[in-house]
């Protein structure tokens, strides 16, 4: 429970227990279908606000204010500026879940970043071996040399596939090994209470996909 954000704990603490009296995921899924259901002034006072798609902070002031500066910027200083704000305004918006998992979500950027650099600089050494190799007919040390780039580029692929999937797991199955072998061998491994970040899953697999697409040449930054 001290894992919560202040938010749950006070939208836990207003709500009715679960049927095992301290049932925290039952008190908080009934809780969250009580905040939509009944008014605000009699159950949510005092309660934190989720920046939910369909909630009115998002609709009436965050999305107005996101496009028109994004064609505000756009229009005055180009492009790649009114991108840099996009990229401000979705990082604000996932840190209004949890601020913590903000610097979670850049560092799994930088090393998806840095290996997709590596990969393309694998590539790009393997192509201008394979092509003096094309151009100079039988040139056993280029044919070696594109060889060796392709295999590095696949060892990079792997490390970064596998440490992405390493990032899911830790967030969101570690717990449910630590439970299981906790059963399966009479242990007392103690649980990691950590909150699960935001979209882990859909950003963890779209990353993947982009190192896919480096490897593969498809794409170039």
């Amino acid at each position: 429970y001290r894992f919560l954000s202040p938010m749950r704990r006070r939208l836990i603490a207003k709500c009715p227990r679960g049927t095992s009296g301290e049932d925290i995921e039952g008190r908080y899924s009934a809780c969250m279908a009580l905040r939509y259901a009944c008014k605000a002034a009699d159950c949510g006072k005092g309660m934190a606000v989720d920046m939910l798609f369909q909630s009115y902070i998002f609709v009436f002031l965050f999305l107005p204010v996101s496009l028109t500066g994004f064609y505000f910027i756009g229009n005055r200083w180009g492009g790649m500026a009114a991108k840099l704000w996009l990229i401000v305004m979705s990082l604000w918006f996932y840190g209004s879940f949890r601020i913590e998992y903000v610097f979670l979500l850049l560092l799994s950027i930088a090393f998806n970043y840095g290996m997709a650099g590596k990969l393309r600089k694998r590539k790009r050494n393997s192509g201008a071996a394979a092509g003096m190799e094309s151009g100079n007919g039988k040139n056993a040390e280029c044919c070696k040399e594109a060889e060796l780039g392709k295999r590095t580029a696949k060892r990079i692929l792997a490390a970064g596939i596998a440490g992405n999937l390493a990032l899911l797991f830790f967030f969101k199955y570690m717990n449910f090994f630590i439970g299981n072998w906790n059963a399966m061998g009479g242990r007392e491994l103690s649980l990691l209470h950590i909150a699960l970040p935001v979209g882990i899953s859909f950003f963890t697999f779209h990353q993947i996909s982009y190192l896919v697409d480096c490897f593969r040449g498809e794409v170039d930054g």
